[in-house]
């Protein structure tokens, strides 16, 4: 399940790509390549050379969660360079609308989500000529 709020995040923050501490605030646990790792040993084996992305649950950073209708979770980017990067959501209805965020510095970073309507949603990110994995939102 998701780590949803009913709470709304600030109007600039909906909009905005955030910068995210996860040394001081890592996750208990990552799926990473269908691997569930506890965060320590991801951070090590993890080489940081391209964008991955995940959606934050109740057991850590997955690619996939269910969250209820009219809630907001955040999504994690993990960006490997300097540069522009490009969201695209693919909504229940097969619209794909695109974000863009330019001069993002390497790191960690989130984008909150708000689940407009049941369905599934699927979420990716581009930066630096490479894209990230796919990240699948069930909204009920």
């Amino acid at each position: 399940m998701a780590k949803y709020s009913t709470q709304a995040p600030s109007a600039a923050e909906q909009k905005a790509l955030l910068p995210y501490n996860a040394v001081a605030y890592p996750p208990a646990s990552v799926n990473h390549m269908g691997i569930y790792a506890p965060w320590a040993v991801f951070e090590m084996t993890f080489l940081k050379d391209q964008p991955l992305a995940w959606v934050e649950t109740d057991s850590g950073w997955d690619v996939m969660a269910k969250m209820p209708k009219g809630t907001w979770v955040r999504e994690f980017i993990y960006v490997p360079s300097n540069g522009d990067v490009q969201s695209s959501k693919i909504a229940p209805t097969g619209e794909i609308s695109n974000m863009i965020y330019d001069s993002v510095i390497p790191g960690y970073k989130y984008v909150w989500f708000y689940a407009e309507m049941p369905g599934t949603y699927i979420n990716t990110f581009k930066t630096g000529g490479l894209e990230s994995n796919n990240v699948a939102i069930y909204v009920f």
